[in-house]
């Protein structure tokens, strides 16, 4: 396992992970107002773009 470490590898989220999740938290607040499915669409709109904009940034560096 500490081989592992120095080799480079991350064992934590990775940016479009994160991204997603950022997202995903950020329209599900903006769409809170609504009923439950607004929330999940919100939700699902947030990660999408949140993890697509976070691949796009990672890749392009």
């Amino acid at each position: 396992m500490g081989g592992c470490a120095t080799n480079g590898y991350n064992s934590g989220l990775s940016n479009t992970a994160k991204g997603a999740a950022a997202g995903a938290a950020a329209g599900a607040l903006i769409r809170s107002g609504g009923d439950s499915k607004d929330i999940a669409r919100g939700a699902l709109g947030g990660a999408a773009v949140g993890g697509a904009g976070a691949y796009i940034l990672n890749n392009s560096r």
